[in-house]
């Protein structure tokens, strides 16, 4: 994209120190040594509010082009987030902080790109140098004191309502998510991405697939387009409808992950694709929690000749959405109650007059008449 050298630049930075060695050895290779002369200088430059492209150029001595071309490659490696305000025509730069060198050297797109580039021996040279040494936390218990739950002695539960949502919220969600923030790069998903709804989407996802930390941090890198900025869950969630790995079960089954439990059910076979988006659906639109999801498939396939029939199974999502089912428990309770109500139709039984030897009288007789009779007029017969 053609940048015009008068439009004006706003710069954002950042105030941790940079590590070096990364900025130097992976990110330098990858970028040329003049666009990382150019964060260098962005990193430490206080821009005035009339700061133009044209007067960043002359100041590194490159030209339009050349600057325009840094720019670019530090935006393919996730140190400068670009954006264009096309009203005033100005620009905004954010500046990130490099990953550290041993996050960047075994990162699965920088890592690759830096081993193609310098080839396997300086790469093992360099992954040997900064390879780090045993956590210093080996043989330690940790002592650290946990926060006192009688703190929240006096807590006003009229201030909940700083903390009520709209949307129902699940419980009972096994993936993750703190640890996928902790450990996926910025440069497979970055934190402009990060929003709230994508982390929910993501969570709910590896809780009804029960796919690990590692691989939905794989499927991420083919969902997210980083120089368009752009991430594509439904190219997640059909990834996902492709994973057949089985998972150690707990030792609860109902308390495993949806997915996981019907392959489970089914002695390892796998479910179809069309089941796997009827079981997705339950959890996300209809904001069943995965455990109540397990309950609810048991009792599909115990009533239907182990088949899971769609509109049978909505059905009774809804209503057990309706009636705030949100515990296994509550599930199980829910089905045994329905199993055990009376049979509808006739309320009191007919003497078995069959098998009584003695004869009727006739008060007895005339009592079996009018029964008789008041059936047949209520099926529309004499």
């Amino acid at each position: 994209m053609e940048r015009n050298k008068n439009a004006l630049i706003q710069i954002e930075s950042f105030s941790t120190s940079l590590d070096t060695a990364s900025l130097f050895l992976v990110y330098q290779k990858l970028c040329g040594s003049s666009a990382i002369g150019l964060y260098g200088l962005l990193v430490h430059l206080n821009v005035p509010q009339s700061f133009t492209h044209g007067q960043l150029s002359s100041l590194l001595g490159v030209s339009d082009t050349q600057l325009v071309s840094d720019f670019e490659a530090l935006e393919e490696v996730s140190l400068i987030e670009s954006y264009h305000h096309l009203i005033n025509d100005t620009y905004l730069y954010i500046l990130k902080t490099p990953l550290k060198i041993n996050e960047a050297l075994n990162h699965p797109v920088l890592g690759r790109a830096y081993l193609q580039a310098v080839g396997d021996v300086h790469y093992e040279t360099i992954k040997k140098r900064y390879t780090l040494g045993k956590s210093l936390k080996e043989g330690f218990q940790s002592i650290s004191k946990p926060f006192e739950a009688q703190r929240l002695r006096s807590y006003d539960p009229k201030s909940e309502v700083h903390f009520e949502t709209t949307e129902t919220t699940l419980d009972g969600l096994r993936f993750n998510i703190l640890e996928l923030k902790q450990r996926c790069s910025e440069l497979v998903f970055p934190q402009a991405l990060r929003s709230a709804q994508n982390l929910k989407l993501i969570e709910e996802l590896g809780s009804v697939y029960g796919v690990s930390v590692n691989k939905m941090i794989l499927l991420l890198g083919e969902c997210i387009n980083i120089s368009a900025m752009t991430f594509d869950s439904e190219k997640l969630e059909s990834l996902l409808r492709k994973v057949k790995d089985p998972v150690e079960m707990p030792s609860d089954p109902y308390l495993s992950e949806p997915i996981q439990f019907l392959r489970w059910l089914q002695g390892g076979n796998e479910p179809t694709d069309t089941e796997k988006r009827l079981i997705t659906s339950l959890v996300r639109d209809q904001r069943l929690n995965p455990e109540v999801v397990n309950v609810l498939i048991k009792h599909a396939l115990d009533s239907s000749n182990q088949s899971l029939k769609k509109s049978y199974v909505e059905t009774i999502a809804a209503s057990w959405s309706r009636l705030k089912i949100v515990t296994k428990d509550q599930a199980l309770t829910h089905i045994q109650g329905i199993s055990t109500k009376p049979v509808k139709g006739r309320k009191e039984a007919i003497p078995d007059y069959k098998n009584n030897n003695e004869p009727m009288s006739e008060s007895e007789l005339a009592d079996l008449k009018a029964r008789l009779k008041k059936m047949g007029d209520k099926h529309g017969k004499d």
